[in-house]
């Protein structure tokens, strides 16, 4: 008992001190002891606990007495659901514990005047809201309830005219509740840009990928969109009529792969949607799948040739998953409740990239329900990498359209003026800007955004007019009219610039399956699954920032010039593959350091096992040489965080570089001029779920890389795999000899010192927590403190770390402590990876 007493002391006082500890809900953040009591503080069974020190291992002791952590807040803490068994007032540790105050689930954009009276309402996860239906009848007009393939409820409300406050008010208080937010219809945010992508050379306009026989072949990419007009050759393999994908109806998350010798694996038509595709915005949805995958068949491509067509699109040898959510009006009645669902039918349609057009019609960078729903359906399919158009509301900052262009998770793309200009230079005045809400840098990356693609030439009336007051009339898919038609002109829209990343995504996916790395050459015995995190870490690493004009597309206006990256315009630039996917006589260095995954599976690539909180990685570069830029992209796919957190961030992850003379370089900071400077006293990156490093080393030497797992409290999820576990991708791109993954590498001075990348004593507290890892920030295992902690003891966690094969590691940790070092794969070579000239 004194053993368990001592322990819960040391938790209860480590971490951050107590003032350090807001809470971030949507107005801000606020100090919750000083909130006057409210009902339900004492007798909620869905309620807030705020830990003291670790939230993680507050979630582990409530886990045990039977309590479900349904979400987290920073700073630690969390949503729990209690059994009727378990007494608030006997939860040890605990900083400040109540009733959620019905303020904190309400979107702002509640607050702004509005005509509109429909509010939607999400759950908690896993929660349903169907024993409250009639609660929420009573309230108003129940327009629509569901619950989810994972149980969590959602409906629709429409609210009194004269009672709407006192209606939000009630809706906040049902526990079940966990984000209110304006009902909103979603709308779309409307050839010569495959060079752009893969080499960015506007003299040559050279294609590298497509000549080493990279198109796509073998990958899957999903459309949700308005339709798609399936007989145009865009979207078939020959004229047979067979070729041609008709429609099918199962319903999300339910798949059913109709036609899998077609382009269009499958065709799904959701409930509320018009088949196929319409006028009401020109094609949108045949345009957009034209952007990503096009490839008529005229010139098909195949394992060895891109088959290149006019019109063509970036990744002409995928295949395509269609999701139709589009209304001949111009409406998205088709786009389901849950956006969990709607990934998961794609992804069980085989499709690992899935692209999304749309989003709000008026601006919202705050994190709302749908941006959670997208993080959930990536953490839970962590190897989807869920592509988003930024919107069309710019040119002024913080315009992003919400929706999945804000999660965390999601790869957002603005429109850039490349293909269409000169130079490629120069972003789009339409495109929305961030950053979101909450400081995260939105979007990520920038594409062209005027393109050429797949069109329609004759179109189907029907009767009414569309949401913009044009006669609406369907393409003419069934009967076909077999339309071969290519734009003659640009379209325009970062609608088309996701598609044309969701492509490229396609491409790295298709280059790690078949084996080009390490060797630079197709080699299918060096072939793995890569993760999502590792396709949008390859995509962020070949980011190049570009310069040119904010430039209006309809009036030729040059609004300003361009900062360097990253920026909220245009991200970290525009991709450009070839600076990070390199081929054998290539003069640069690629080194994939690890691509692990959090569920602790090695899929081929995991050089490390996942991150628990105040664990550390360490990786040596060899000989990095001076005048070429060294790039290191970290990505991880973050546990998706309560509807309106105010920080999204749940899983804190941070990159440290340190050179021969002790320089320290922090991910994401201080940025000059597109280069890192030296961190100084500036403080780690706690906003984003990537960092990237990019130097330009004033002499020879070696580089010490440290990737350390600042906060990793998890969000409760256990299902498909712990929370509190964080995998991660982490890839260097430059001029050095070689690459090591053992801590310490072997002939190195030790690198980093243990500690250097904590701050204000966060790390090293945290992690003293409990036996919690340790503070020594080496490549030891969690929870090992030499020593079985108390399963008794609310302080203490599961007692070891569960490695790929669900083994539990025991030991000391420490550092030069006797604990195992895990997944040690020795120096990797990389002498094949050299790169003729250098690009800055």
């Amino acid at each position: 008992m004194l053993f368990a007493i001592s322990w819960s002391m040391v938790w209860l006082l480590a971490g951050p001190a107590a003032e350090e500890l807001p809470l971030r809900i949507p107005a801000g953040a606020l100090d919750p002891r000083w909130l006057p009591a409210a009902p339900g503080d004492d007798t909620a069974r869905i309620r807030l606990v705020q830990a003291h020190g670790s939230a993680r291992q507050l979630a582990a002791w409530l886990e045990r007495q039977g309590a479900t952590v349904l979400s987290y807040y920073p700073e630690q803490a969390l949503v729990v659901r209690l059994p009727p068994a378990l007494r608030p007032e006997l939860i040890p540790g605990v900083r400040w514990q109540g009733a959620l105050r019905p303020a904190w689930k309400r979107s702002p954009l509640l607050a702004r005047p509005t005509s509109e009276d429909r509010v939607r309402i999400w759950a908690w996860p896993g929660v349903p809201l169907r024993p409250r239906q009639g609660e929420l009848a009573a309230l108003g007009e129940l327009l629509r309830l569901s619950d989810d393939s994972a149980g969590t409820g959602h409906a629709v409300l429409r609210l009194p005219a004269n009672r709407r406050e006192i209606v939000l008010e009630r809706l906040g208080e049902i526990e079940e509740v966990a984000w209110l937010e304006p009902y909103r219809e979603a709308v779309f945010c409307n050839d010569d840009s495959a060079w752009v992508l893969q080499s960015g050379d506007a003299e040559a306009r050279t294609t590298p990928l497509f000549a080493q026989g990279l198109s796509g072949f073998g990958q899957i990419i999903a459309v949700a969109d308005s339709g798609l007009d399936t007989d145009a050759c865009q979207f078939r393999l020959s004229a047979d009529a067979a070729a041609q994908t008709r429609y099918n109806t199962t319903q999300p998350p339910a798949a059913e792969v109709t036609d899998a010798g077609n382009k269009v694996l499958a065709y799904y038509l959701l409930s509320g949607a018009s088949a196929y595709d319409d006028r009401s915005k020109l094609a949108h949805g045949t345009h957009v799948a034209g952007c990503a995958a096009g490839d008529n068949f005229a010139a098909l491509a195949s394992t060895d040739s891109a088959g290149r067509d006019h019109g063509d699109g970036i990744a002409p040898g995928a295949r395509l998953v269609i999701q139709d959510i589009g209304r001949r009006d111009g409406n998205q009645a088709g786009l389901p409740d849950s956006l969990v669902d709607l990934y998961r039918q794609a992804y069980d349609s085989g499709a690992r990239v899935h692209n999304n057009s749309y989003g709000y019609p008026d601006a919202d960078v705050s994190y709302g329900g749908n941006s959670r729903e997208v993080d959930e359906a990536a953490w839970r399919m962590p190897e989807l990498l869920i592509v988003w158009s930024a919107g069309n509301l710019g040119p002024d900052p913080r315009t992003l359209d919400g929706m999945g262009a804000t999660a965390k998770n999601s790869l957002t793309v603005g429109g850039s003026l490349a293909g269409a200009s000169r130079g490629g230079e120069g972003v789009c005045a339409f495109s929305s800007q961030g950053p979101a809400g909450d400081g995260r840098l939105k979007p990520e990356l920038v594409a062209p955004g005027a393109v050429k693609s797949a069109l329609e030439t004759a179109w189907v009336a029907q009767p009414g007019n569309d949401i913009y007051g044009q006669p609406q009339a369907d393409t003419t898919t069934d009967p076909p009219n077999d339309n071969c038609a290519v734009d003659s002109g640009y379209r325009v829209g970062t609608s088309f610039a996701a598609p044309l990343v969701a492509g490229a995504a396609a491409l790295v996916r298709q280059y790690f399956m078949e084996g080009f790395y390490p060797s630079g050459r197709r080699t299918p015995a060096d072939g793995f699954v890569p993760s999502a995190a590792l396709l949008k870490a390859v995509l962020l690493a070949a980011a190049e920032s570009i310069d040119g004009p904010l430039y209006d597309t309809s009036t030729g206006q040059r609004l300003a010039d361009l900062d360097p990256a990253p920026t909220p315009v245009q991200g970290l630039g525009l991709p450009h593959l070839d600076r990070a996917l390199f081929f054998a006589g290539d003069s640069e260095s690629i080194a994939l350091l690890t691509d692990t995954w959090s569920d602790g599976v090695d899929r081929g690539a995991a050089r490390k096992t996942p991150l628990s909180e105040g664990q550390s990685h360490a990786f040596l570069l060899r000989a990095v040489r001076p005048g070429t830029p060294l790039r290191l992209a970290l990505a991880w796919t973050d546990p998706p965080a309560a509807a309106g957190a105010g920080s999204a961030l749940v899983n804190d992850l941070d990159l440290v570089v340190e050179d021969g003379r002790g320089v320290v370089y922090r991910g994401n900071v201080n940025f000059e001029n597109n280069r890192n400077a030296p961190a100084g006293a500036a403080a780690p990156d706690g906003t984003n779920p990537h960092e990237i490093l990019i130097l330009e080393v004033a002499e020879a030497g070696d580089l010490h890389v440290r990737v350390t797992g600042r906060r990793v409290p998890g969000n409760g999820m256990t299902s498909p795999y712990r929370s509190d576990r964080q995998g991660y991708a982490l890839l260097a791109v430059g001029d050095f000899a070689e690459a090591c993954d053992q801590d310490p590498c072997p002939g190195s001075d030790g690198g980093i010192p243990d500690g250097a990348d904590a701050q204000d004593g966060q790390d090293g507290a945290d992690a003293g927590a409990g036996g919690d890892d340790g503070a020594s920030g080496s490549d030891s295992t969690p929870d090992a403190d030499g020593g079985a902690l108390n399963e008794g003891d609310p302080t203490s966690d599961d007692g070891g770390e569960s490695g790929p094969e669900g083994k539990t590691v025991e030991g000391g940790c420490g550092c030069g402590g006797a604990g195992p070092q895990l997944a040690l794969a020795g120096l990797v070579p990389l002498a094949w990876r050299r790169r003729h000239g250098a690009r800055g």
